[in-house]
This record gives C-alpha cells, sequence and structure tokens, in this order.
C-alpha cells in the first residue's frame, strides 16, 4: 500500500501533483491537508503528531512563496523543509521526500547553454538562495537517512490554474480584461528574457515519477521542457491565440526573482535516465489551457502592470 501526502495541494503546481497522484495506480491513497490541517510553522511536534496519524510513505512538497522578504522567503523554503525534516526524522521508518525546488538555485549561466544539475549553483536572489538552501538541508538529510528525497529543480511552470505566479497567465487575464473593457493595451513587466517553459502538468508527472521510482533518486533533477524561449515571442503567441492586436507594453516593474538572468534552459537528460520521465504537453497545449483558464478567473483592474512571472516557482 502506498500512501501519497502532497503538501501544498490546493496551490498551483500543488493541485496538479494531486490531480496525477489519484490517476496514479499503484497509489493507494492520497491525503491533502490544508494548512490548518497541517501547518509547517506550527513547529515540529505539531507536526509529527499529524504525521504519524497519516502515515505516509511519500511526501510530495509543493509549498513555498514567490516573493517576500528575504526571512520570509527563507523561512517559507529552508526552514520548512528542515521542520518537515526534523519530523519526519521521528517516524521511525523510512519515507520518500520529493519537493519542488527552483530553477532560481542556479543563478545566471552562459547565453545558450542547457543547464545540467553539475552546473554550478550561484543565485543571485533571495528567492533562488532560499530554495538552493533548501536543497542542501534535503541532499544532508538523505545521506544520514531516514528520508530519501530528491529535489526536482522545476524551470518555469504554465498551465491552468498558474494566472497568479506564472506572467503568462497573467498576460491572459490582462488580454481577456482589454477586450471585455475594450481597452487597446495591456502592462508588462520587460519581455526581453528567454526562458524553459514545462506545464505544470508536466511537473507533476516528474514528481509522481520521483515519488514511485525504485531506489533512491537522485539528489538534483532538472525538470523543464529542454527548450528555451524568448517571453516576448511566447506573450505574441498568446494574444495571436487569444485573437488580441492591442499594444503590450513592456514598461511595468521587473520581476526581483529573475533578476539578472537572461536565459535559462535545461538539459533533462537525467530526468529521462533516472525517472523515466520526459515532457508530453507543447506549448501550443499549455497557451490554449491558459486563455481557455482565463475565462474563470475573477477581473482584475487594467491599470494594473503584469510583473510577477513564476519560478518555480519559479520557478
Amino acid at each position: 500500500m502506498t500512501r501519497v501526502l502532497v503538501l501544498g495541494a490546493h496551490g498551483f503546481l500543488g493541485s496538479h501533483v494531486a490531480t496525477a497522484a489519484r490517476s496514479e495506480p499503484s497509489v493507494d491513497e492520497v491525503l491533502t491537508p490544508t494548512r490548518t490541517e497541517l501547518d509547517l510553522d506550527a513547529g515540529v511536534q505539531p507536526i509529527s503528531q499529524s504525521l504519524d496519524r497519516m502515515a505516509p510513505d511519500v511526501v510530495l512538497m509543493c509549498t513555498g512563496r514567490l516573493d517576500g522578504t528575504a526571512s520570509e522567503l527563507v523561512a517559507a523554503h529552508a526552514g520548512a523543509v528542515a521542520t518537515l525534516l526534523d519530523a519526519l526524522g521521528g517516524l521511525g521508518r523510512p519515507v520518500r521526500l520529493v519537493r519542488l525546488g527552483s530553477a532560481g538555485e542556479y543563478g545566471p549561466v552562459t547565453w545558450g547553454e542547457s543547464v545540467r544539475e553539475t552546473h554550478a549553483t550561484w543565485p543571485v536572489t533571495a528567492y533562488g538562495a532560499s530554495h538552493l538552501a533548501a536543497t542542501h538541508l534535503l541532499r544532508a538529510a538523505s545521506l544520514r537517512g531516514p528520508v530519501s528525497g530528491t529535489t526536482l529543480r522545476v524551470f518555469n511552470p504554465v498551465g491552468a490554474g498558474g494566472h497568479g505566479p506564472s506572467l503568462v497567465g497573467q498576460v491572459a487575464a490582462r488580454i481577456r480584461n482589454a477586450q471585455v473593457e475594450g481597452a487597446d493595451e495591456i502592462v508588462t513587466a520587460p519581455l526581453t528574457t528567454w526562458r524553459d517553459l514545462v506545464d505544470a502538468e508536466d511537473v507533476a508527472s516528474a514528481a509522481i515519477a520521483a515519488a514511485l521510482v525504485p531506489g533512491p533518486p537522485p539528489a538534483v533533477v532538472n525538470i523543464g521542457s529542454g527548450r528555451a524561449i524568448a517571453v516576448r515571442e511566447v506573450v505574441t503567441l498568446l494574444a495571436e491565440l487569444a485573437g488580441w492586436r492591442g499594444t503590450i507594453r513592456e514598461d511595468g516593474p521587473a520581476p526581483s526573482r529573475s533578476a539578472g538572468v537572461g536565459w535559462m534552459q535545461a538539459d533533462i537528460a537525467l530526468a529521462a535516465e533516472s525517472l523515466g520521465w520526459t515532457p508530453r504537453r507543447t506549448l501550443l497545449d499549455s497557451l490554449r489551457e491558459i486563455w481557455a483558464d482565463s475565462h474563470h478567473q475573477p477581473a482584475a483592474a487594467t491599470s494594473a502592470s503584469i510583473a510577477s512571472p513564476h519560478q518555480k516557482d519559479a520557478s
């Protein structure tokens, strides 16, 4: 019997991970507690009691913050992982822990390069540094046992439900609002970067693969599409899909968590080799779902700028 606990199951990526876990035939039970039911800020003892009651075989950690102060980001990533590891260590039996990390852990890379897991990690933001600290903590705990852990370094996830964390999702919502309100322009952050966009459903399937693969998985595995694309081109494709021909102004504030990183593309060979995972969804698949999903989101003020693309997440 395999019991899977998904932390952050009610967020963007977590909801996709929970859905994938429920669809996996070898998973007998999927636990998706709310933060009220299992709060990573509650301290080791209350978390240990919750974990002892739930008795998971696998924990999929999809929690974290996209922005905030340095102390808030460290608490949400490294602090939460440290607390969870302390609590898991008290269970007295092996548990596999898969956490969603971020490509922001790498920092700037050479233009045109595909980044492997062995690449140097020099994050230039508190967001990336806090994720990297969490990765190191999980790696150290896995060497000691009984936790068998892996960090999936998620590149830039996109898909349905990502209207908040995803730049592409935010642009879709902005275009929809402009169409409804008769506006002839939207405002975004500068669209000068190149990013590796990976569909949220593919991220979810990678998390399940890492959870169930026989033997200990690698400490770090890149999860991306394996192809960088100009963000301006992505936004243009989305506008064409929406049938919108208005002006896209790129003078909104730039997001802090991707500062100083102009290019990012994943080498995903290790994911295929160690997890048997490759992405299945195309960018067009993702954009169609994002555009359809935008029709179900609350309208936002047309004067607001779009300035918060994800990692991982954010990623």
